[in-house]
């Protein structure tokens, strides 16, 4: 029977193993923010596509969310896709500035990976259930 060799968790490793797990949380909830912020960009799209669609009857009022309640834009398309405009470019730049962060916090984290399972090898599980 063989002996499993002992490795000495020092104060320096443990914060290491701790920033890895709050990078790992951090990273979750960014791409979970990231999906519903792509979702949300994408339906601003595709209302964008249907507004081109309508007539000038429908157009007549069309109801723009804006937090929690709905304005009319009277006949005023122009205004409609403005506001969508500025709505899209808020979250390009939300979904640019997530992805970012994401691919940061993987960088970080794969290098934390490099050198935790160096030291601690099988002994330590640092790999994502999910992927």
């Amino acid at each position: 029977m063989s002996k499993a060799k002992k490795t000495v968790v020092t104060s320096a490793d443990q914060a290491e193993i701790n920033r890895f797990a709050c990078l790992h949380m951090e990273t979750a909830d960014k791409k979970t923010q990231l999906s519903k912020t792509a979702n949300t960009l994408q339906n601003l799209i595709d209302a964008e596509d249907e507004l081109i669609l309508l007539s000038d009857e429908d157009l007549k009022s069309v109801p723009f969310k804006i937090g929690n309640s709905f304005i009319h834009c009277d006949e005023h398309n122009d205004e409609i896709n403005s506001l969508i405009e500025k709505e899209k470019d808020v979250l390009e730049e939300e979904v640019a500035t997530l992805t970012e962060q994401i691919k940061r916090n993987e960088n970080e984290m794969n290098h934390l990976k490099e050198i935790l399972y160096e030291k601690f090898g099988d002994n330590i599980n640092l790999e994502n259930s999910d992927d």
